[in-house]
């Protein structure tokens, strides 16, 4: 029985263990990306913190997801910081961005708030940084990825 114990705490231990890899955005080149594992636990904590109860007219409890404050939280545990983007480069992230010929070549430092709006306005990204944060491939130690190649033989 003590072994059943044992095996659900580490699957708790293993879902709740943050692991981060380093990642180049494929839409913008030399743009490399810390990105941590999402979890299935840690996505819905994330949900859980965004949930908000609000009343109808009619007094009907209702929830909802405040987007603003799942962003904000999901950027806080998934994009662990970045370099490599220009102000230049972001242009292929938000084609409309209207800058000077002065600044092209100056770095954006990562601040969570930068994510958030990049998150926010660039679809790509979004969806890059989604389907790479909740790929567990992506995160396998590189003992886990030597034994996968093994098996291929």
């Amino acid at each position: 029985m003590t072994e059943k114990k044992d095996l659900v705490g580490l699957i708790k231990e293993a879902g709740r263990t943050q692991r981060v890899n380093e990642f180049e955005c494929p839409y913008v080149d030399g743009f490399y990306v810390k990105l941590a594992y999402a979890s299935k636990f840690i996505l819905n904590q994330i949900r859980e913190v965004a949930r908000e109860v609000a009343f109808t007219r009619t007094g009907a409890r209702e929830e909802r997801l405040n987007e603003k404050k799942l962003r904000e939280h999901y950027v806080r545990y998934v994009i662990k910081g970045w370099h490599g983007l220009t102000v230049g480069k972001l242009r292929k992230l938000l084609p409309s961005l209207e800058i000077s010929g002065d600044d092209e070549n100056k770095e954006v430092p990562f601040s969570p708030e930068i994510a958030e709006a990049l998150l926010e306005y660039s679809l790509e990204f979004d969806n890059w940084v989604a389907s790479v944060s909740g790929e567990l491939s992506n995160f396998a130690s590189p003992e886990q990825k030597e034994k996968e190649f093994e098996n291929l033989d």
